[in-house]
């Protein structure tokens, strides 16, 4: 039986219902129905899409997911609402993992033979699929089209109309007659010059090139908005409160004035110890019980949870009164490779607060992970998130706010989002309007401004406290835990903070950065034309104030190319003499995202299919590497006294300086991979790891067996080049090995064959035949005396499998020895 939908849901239904329905001639148009459904993320879109696809009768229903986890928790939903028919699942789940009553496959043509012929089916399918091909390849191997298409979390669809998965966009590559595109976070994108630029070179439109979410040809218009503060309103999510811990912590801060590596294991590890102490005092401090903490890399989120109870006793022994028996406090990770069974196991023991090992009734349990959960995903136990890096999009933020404002009716449930603070050496909680520690707040509040922009803007009206009356708090003991007291306000400090100052943070920070930040960069550009005589800024150059001028030139070269900033600050750029054609905005972009991965990943040189922010980095570096090679060759020629060269497709000089600034590595003139190996052992072995002497797969870091690479350069040194081997030699301490320890030449394929057929000639003559037992190895002496074992049995077995592509000579000289072929 269908679940009765609330208002909002009958509205959304409604809206869509109309939109879909085709016209009175039935006949559907080339690129089919389409409209989009936006609502606050747990606003219950996974039921409203059940409720249209009933109403517009949708025989062939297509859902599509961005994730195994959501996958599974949308076919729970479609399943308990009694939507019937086959339902079959286009992901990589097998075996139990499969939700019970869904058949799942990665072939195409498996899945055409699963839906043929049905009345009614649902596929259920990851936008993995997608990028894949898979859907593609089974519509061109006869897949009929789809009645509906529900895309959720549709704005992963959008940006760059190249994108794999924006295939679901083109009806003549997955065919759909109508197509539902829901999200809680949709996004708009700007066209810039550069896509101009590119369409016309292409002679295409430039709109083919960029997929916006506020394009009706492609998204269809908006059936239904249902944004977060109605929502809230309503009570069809959990209100919620923001919640700012400082962290003071000596031994971090001693690092940072001592000038380490941020992104040293020491400093990670320094960091996260101080997180862990920030959380769990948040969690006694506010009554919170079941917290997904969301990290930035998986090591972290893993490292968070095996840590955390050791933080947890330390913390109790110190003042039992606030904090409880870590006995009590259940934590644990998930990352993507984790099965869905352990998935499910994680999340019971979450939402139960039961320890699985041994039954404990738990206080409060922390759940760590990276995107695992952050998207679409049904956390209704939860009751707070915690910010332990608060990276990434505007959309990653709200989605991951979103997992605890998720609620059930009249539960009275406050959602709290923690946002740790972590102070540098000598700053204080009077730091607030010019302390980079609170960028990170500053950043959520500004995502969640998107999204319910009066409660974010009330903030800027002074408060009269900053922190309410908080009651006792249980001694530790098993039994004596309250909740808190007192009103709960939107934004709150675990130290008390001046009202004032607040609202002049939330006005200069949130709601107008971008004036005091504009004044500052004027003020700086002006000096940099004093200082240099044009306005030319390098993409790297920072003022001497520290403030990234070359950043900011970028981007009001972007924002002008968007048409989105205004006439007034135009006009006093062009007063310094901005510069506005130095970089195009799509190569600012690039750089911008190439620079976050070099800073994360210590390098330049990823792998081809890397992607970082949304941006495809390692095609992008590819790329400029060709051009940048183009370029010293054209310069050799032209050095070599060559006229008339075409220098189309060369790579700027100002441009490989802001790359080299990122990496001067970025261009080698050895592979890719070698450098990036190269470059990852040279961290690996500053920060005091060994790789002479380690064996192949003990030394793997960013997915590169660095101990297997190092032992490849010993034994193939005289491949290298001579700069190559001084690198290794004097950087990493490696040297050739001597000739007694290089390992055996590798055996050429035709001495292979001689050995398999001498060997089963050998065990005919012995055993009067040749039905050799597959796992048979048969000792054979080579001429030089030594003796080797073959792998007769499966040598044998394949040959038989093989029997029509083995080479000839072999089926002849098995034959003589009586092979039987069947």
């Amino acid at each position: 039986m269908m679940k009765k939908p609330r208002r909002n849901q009958v509205e959304a239904a409604d809206a869509s219902v109309r939109l879909l329905t085709l016209p009175a001639s039935g006949l559907v148009p080339p690129q089919g129905l389409r409209c989009q459904l936006r609502a606050a993320t747990g606003a219950g879109k996974s039921l409203t899409a059940v409720h249209i696809a009933e109403r517009l009768r949708s025989e062939r229903t297509l859902v599509l997911v961005p994730s195994l986890p959501l996958l599974e928790q949308t076919v729970a939903v479609w399943r308990r609402e009694g939507h019937g028919g086959r339902m079959v699942g286009l992901c990589s789940l097998t075996g139990y993992e499969q939700p019970v009553g869904l058949r799942c496959t990665t072939d195409p043509a498996e899945l055409v033979k699963l839906t043929a012929g049905l009345k009614r089916v649902t596929v259920f399918a990851t936008y993995a699929s997608v990028g894949l091909g898979h859907l593609e390849e089974a519509h061109q191997m006869g897949l009929p089209a789809f009645s509906l298409a529900v895309v959720d979390e549709a704005h992963r669809v959008s940006g760059q109309a190249g994108r794999p998965w924006a295939a679901i966009l083109d009806n003549t590559r997955i065919l759909a007659n109508r197509r539902l595109f829901m999200t809680a976070t949709a996004r708009v994108w700007a066209l810039s010059e550069r896509d101009r630029e590119r369409a016309a070179e292409a002679g295409v439109e430039a709109a083919e090139l960029i997929a916006s979410m506020d394009d009706e040809e492609l998204f269809g218009p908006i059936a239904h908005d249902y944004p977060l503060g109605q929502a809230i309103a309503d009570g069809v999510i959990a209100p919620y409160r923001i919640v700012c811990v400082d962290v003071a912590d000596p031994v971090l801060q001693g690092m940072e004035q001592r000038g380490a590596d941020v992104r040293s294991v020491e400093y990670r590890g320094a960091r996260l110890a101080a997180l862990q102490t920030a959380l769990l005092s948040a969690c006694a401090e506010w009554d919170l019980f079941r917290t997904l903490s969301f990290h930035h890399l998986v090591a972290e989120a893993r490292a968070m949870s095996t840590g955390l109870s050791g933080v947890a006793r330390t913390l109790w022994e110190q003042d039992p009164a606030l904090h409880p028996n870590p006995e009590l406090v259940g934590t644990t990770w998930l990352e993507a490779d984790h099965t869905p069974a352990q998935r499910r196991a994680a999340l019971e023991e979450f939402t139960e607060l039961v320890r699985r090992s041994d039954g404990l009734r738990l206080l409060r349990h922390v759940l760590a992970s990276v995107k695992t959960l952050s998207e679409g995903v049904d956390t209704f136990a939860c009751d707070s998130v915690f910010f332990a890096d608060v990276r990434g999009s505007m959309v990653d933020l709200v989605q991951a706010v979103g997992r605890a404002l998720r609620t059930t009716p009249d539960s009275g449930k406050i959602a709290t989002i923690v946002v740790p603070v972590l102070l540098a050496a000598g700053e204080s909680s009077e730091d607030l309007l010019t302390s980079k520690a609170y960028d990170g707040l500053a950043k959520v509040l500004l995502a969640l401004r998107a999204h319910d922009e009066a409660a974010v803007e009330r903030l800027a009206l002074p408060q009269s406290e900053t922190r309410p009356e908080r009651e006792p708090r249980h001694s530790g003991e098993l039994d004596e835990v309250r909740s808190a007291g007192g009103e709960e306000r939107l934004l709150s400090f675990s130290t008390e903070r001046d009202p004032a100052v607040i609202a002049a943070f939330v006005r200069t920070r949130v709601l107008e950065p971008e004036k005091e930040e504009f004044r500052r960069g004027l003020e700086e550009l002006a000096a940099y034309r004093k200082a240099f005589g044009d306005a030319k800024v390098p993409y790297a150059y920072r003022a001497p104030s520290g403030h990234r001028l070359g950043a900011w030139v970028a981007d009001q070269r972007r924002y002008k190319a968007a048409a989105i900033l205004d006439d007034k600050r135009i006009a006093e750029l062009d007063e310094l003499g901005m510069v506005w054609s130095a970089f195009d905005t799509a190569f600012t972009d690039n750089l911008t995202a190439v620079a976050g991965y070099a800073a994360e990943h210590g390098h330049a040189c990823p792998p081809n299919d890397a992607v970082w922010d949304g941006r495809p980095v390692g095609t992008i570096l590819k790329n400029w590497r060709t051009a940048q090679r183009r370029t010293e060759t054209l310069q050799l020629r032209a050095e070599a006294g060559e006229t008339d060269l075409d220098w189309t497709g060369a790579f700027p000089a100002d441009r490989k300086a802001a790359v080299d600034a990122i990496d001067p590595g970025w261009c080698p003139a050895w592979s890719v991979e070698w450098q990036r190996c190269f470059t990852l052992a040279w961290r690996y072995t500053t920060d005091g790891g060994e790789l002479v002497g380690s064996a192949p797969g003990t030394v793997v870091v960013q997915g590169e067996d660095l101990s297997g690479w190092a032992r490849a350069q010993q034994t193939g040194w005289d491949k290298l080049g001579p700069a190559q081997q001084w690198m290794c030699e004097h950087v990493l301490g490696l040297a050739p090995l001597e000739p007694e320890e290089l390992p055996a030449p590798k055996v050429p394929h035709a001495a292979k064959e001689k050995r398999n057929l001498a060997a089963a000639a050998q065990y005919r003559e012995r055993e009067g035949h040749l039905n050799v037992p597959r796992q048979h190895k048969e000792p054979l002496q080579l001429a030089d005396g030594t003796t080797v074992e073959i792998s007769l049995g499966l040598f044998i077995a394949n040959s038989r499998n093989r029997r029509h592509t083995i080479p000839h000579t072999r089926h002849e000289r098995l034959t003589e020895l009586g092979m039987r072929w069947e």
